[in-house]
């Protein structure tokens, strides 16, 4: 069990979009969410599992659970309108929201996600996904190796608080491969797998806000040239 059932995931994100919240866009927010716990906690916050697909990373788990919602649950409502792509789902709250149970860790990420991501467009929260290591380094129709991606990050982090000035560590961060160079104060980051994103900061935890920063700045700057990576 995690640290969020993945009912509540549903139920948070679809309360905080009051009803802007796609099955699509649902199901990257859950796991960027997993994702950034796997950063912040070195664990995930859910059961959730995810497989490399066609429009970015997807569950099984959490479509079992839309498919509960659309049934008739009586705290979200689903709802169902045709698309060119057979239908288009939004999910906002009934009038009466059921509380969510969650660890101060699991509200901790799940707030982040929204803070960051909420109201970035859906072609661009899709793009940060697919265009990360973590998710194209996985065949298409297997899982996401959250467990190795912890593990390199892990060490990488080790590696990283022994690092002298000029040295260099490969740190796994948002699901992207960054060089982390030591610097006289603090680090500077280049992404390998967005050439041209770099950025620096002060402290990690810093560096890596500022990772998220740089990398939705990137696609944001591809997307308006038309340019944003399939």
């Amino acid at each position: 069990m995690g640290d969020v059932s993945p009912e509540d995931i549903v139920r948070y994100f679809a309360a905080e979009s009051r009803g802007h919240m796609s099955t699509t866009r649902l199901h990257k927010f859950a796991y960027l969410a997993q994702l950034h716990a796997v950063d912040e906690l070195a664990m995930p916050i859910t059961d959730l599992t995810f497989i490399r697909y066609t429009h970015g990373p997807w569950s099984l788990d959490l479509s079992t659970v839309i498919e509960d919602f659309e049934a008739g649950d009586r705290d979200i409502l689903v709802e169902i309108t045709p698309s060119e792509r057979g239908v288009d789902r939004r999910f906002r709250p009934a009038r009466t929201l059921a509380s969510i149970s969650w660890t101060e860790s699991g509200k901790h990420i799940l707030q982040d996600i929204w803070a960051e991501l909420g109201y970035v467009p859906s072609e661009i929260v899709i793009a940060l996904c697919k265009a990360a290591s973590l998710f194209k380094d996985t065949k298409f129709g297997d899982e996401i190796a959250f467990g190795a991606y912890s593990k390199r990050r892990t060490k990488a982090i080790a590696a990283l608080e022994k690092a002298r000035m000029g040295e260099t560590v490969r740190l796994p961060a948002w699901g992207f491969d960054w060089d982390v160079t030591k610097e006289e104060v603090g680090f500077s980051a280049d992404n390998r797998d967005l050439k041209g994103v770099v950025t620096q900061g002060d402290t990690r935890q810093e560096l890596e806000a500022n990772m998220l920063e740089a990398s939705l700045a990137f696609l944001e700057s591809l997307a308006k040239a038309a340019q944003i990576p399939a």
